[in-house]
């Protein structure tokens, strides 16, 4: 998967996004998005940030084992496995209008994607303290590291949605841009759709 990721990352047009469909699996795929969703659940436990809880469930032999709310974990986990899988779902059908893809390719990819866009949140948490702590110091500077950083995970969630374009060109075969834009159109909508479902969990 390095190999795959630093092709895909600097060379997606010319091999990155073929390399990747050819050589990567659903495992390998479903591996980078635990390591993302660790990572980024990790920094925000570091950083004091939970995960919401949910009353209606409770895991309380494991939360009690483990010191904190588990049960929230696994559902936001579980979630946004499942939103990967609609995602991936809905592009497949929408593909098959113009070509026969395999649904374990596109949700290879969907899996990528969303491991990508769970490691573009990390410079956010990782100024999150300093930050916090530059607010009520210097609140300019505060607020100018924000929006920079803000700026710059800006530019990194569109570079994963045109490496998203990319990947679903090479998925169709066909050379017609407009199918991979709009599906990769298609994706942003569902996460306009979601974005206020996420924030529930975050």
């Amino acid at each position: 998967m390095k190999k795959s990721l630093q092709l895909l990352l600097f060379k997606p047009i010319s091999s990155g996004a073929t390399y990747l469909i050819k050589n990567e699996t659903i495992k390998s795929a479903l591996t980078l998005f635990c390591i993302g969703w660790i990572t980024v659940r990790g920094l925000y436990l570091i950083n004091g940030i939970h995960v919401k809880a949910w009353q209606s469930i409770h895991i309380s032999y494991l939360d009690t084992f483990v010191g904190f709310n588990l049960s929230s974990y696994l559902i936001d986990f579980t979630y946004r496995l499942f939103l990967s899988i609609l995602i991936a779902f809905i592009c497949w059908i929408v593909m098959r209008i113009w070509v026969k893809v395999d649904f374990l390719k596109v949700f290879m990819v969907t899996l990528v994607i969303s491991a990508l866009n769970f490691f573009v949140t990390i410079p956010n948490i990782l100024v999150f303290n300093l930050v916090k702590k530059l607010s009520i110091d210097s609140p300019f500077w505060g607020k100018t590291i924000y929006d920079f950083v803000h700026f710059l995970v800006g530019l990194f969630e569109i570079y994963v949605y045109f490496l998203f374009t990319v990947l679903l060109y090479r998925l169709t075969n066909l050379n017609k841009w407009g199918i991979a834009i709009f599906l990769a159109l298609l994706l942003v909508g569902i996460s306009i759709v979601f974005k206020s479902l996420v924030a529930f969990f975050s």
